[in-house]
């Protein structure tokens, strides 16, 4: 789970930098220059944006280390908040990658500034942000259903054809190929087998993040580049999305997964465990992702 989630993340923020990149030189003709220009433009983008989002992580992980604020934990969901804001503004400011930017400042907070936090300060983000992102996940999804009536586009069964062919053939080779040489400098426990790399091509072609790029261009072909990211987010959502599951269990990748007596076993234990020590705090026991938020709830009980 965390290598497809890591990957699809990471490709995210590549193809946000790569759409601005080809948005900047479109006008562009062809040559050399250009191509040695773009290439500079990208690298300059993408690491200028992810080096300015670590900083802001790495400001408000110092901030709330050396400033003691767990006496007030709603300030310290604003700080987390607007450091992570600031981040996309900057960058915005200076003509980069704001989205990249916020995203590597995000990866940098859960990681060094949300372990210093106070507990209480951790439970309301976490109970902020988890239902904040399934409702921009909802929003999403709707505007990318209603898109579909609501933009022009010219469809064209080569284009639909040859850019499916060509997304799944890339995105084979490079998995395989990334794989296999990454294997050979990694712990045999850490390598990467058939199974993990097959289902890593499997869950390629990407969704609303592309449709939100392809909304972007403005030249000659934009229905046609339109009409192409919608079929294939379509293909994505219906039928790879569908078969997720059957294909994780051909590959023989559901071994590791919990079964769900079990899980729900360990989560009655820890319910009964937290009423005991917490004096019964139901809410942070009936969540089953909040390990640490039980944790806080026992020690603080």
């Amino acid at each position: 789970f965390s290598i497809v989630m890591g990957e699809s993340v990471f490709n995210d923020a590549v193809a946000i930098v790569l759409h601005e990149t080809c948005m900047h030189f479109v006008h562009e003709p062809v040559t050399r220059e250009t191509l040695v220009s773009a290439v500079f433009f990208f690298i300059i983008v993408f690491m200028g944006s992810t080096i300015i989002g670590i900083l802001f992580g790495v400001a408000a992980t110092v901030l709330l280390k050396k400033v003691d604020m767990r006496k007030y934990p709603h300030i310290e969901f604003v700080i987390l908040l607007m450091f992570a804001y600031a981040s996309y503004f900057c960058c915005t400011g200076l003509s980069m990658s704001g989205v990249c930017s916020i995203l590597f400042c995000g990866v940098a907070m859960s990681h060094y500034t949300v372990p210093n936090l106070s507990p209480e300060a951790e439970r309301v983000t976490h109970h902020a942000f988890h239902p904040f992102s399934y409702l921009c996940e909802t929003y999403v999804f709707l505007s990318l259903g209603l898109s579909a009536f609501a933009f022009p586009m010219k469809f064209s069964i080569t284009a639909i054809f040859a850019a499916l062919v060509s997304i799944i053939a890339a995105r084979s080779l490079y998995v395989f190929g990334l794989g296999y040489f990454l294997n050979m400098f990694r712990h045999p426990i850490y390598k990467l087998s058939i199974a993990d790399m097959s289902f890593l091509s499997f869950s390629g072609p990407r969704g609303a993040m592309a449709f939100a790029l392809a909304l972007s261009v403005h030249t000659a072909h934009s229905k046609e580049i339109l009409a192409v990211t919608m079929i294939i987010c379509i293909i994505t959502i219906l039928v790879l999305g569908a078969t997720t599951y059957p294909v994780l269990g051909y590959l023989g990748l559901l071994g590791a997964v919990p079964a769900p007596a079990e899980h729900g076993h360990d989560g009655d234990a820890e319910h009964h465990e937290d009423d005991a020590g917490a004096g019964g705090v139901e809410m942070e026991s009936a969540d089953p992702e909040g390990g640490a938020g039980h944790g806080h709830g026992h020690g603080h009980g």
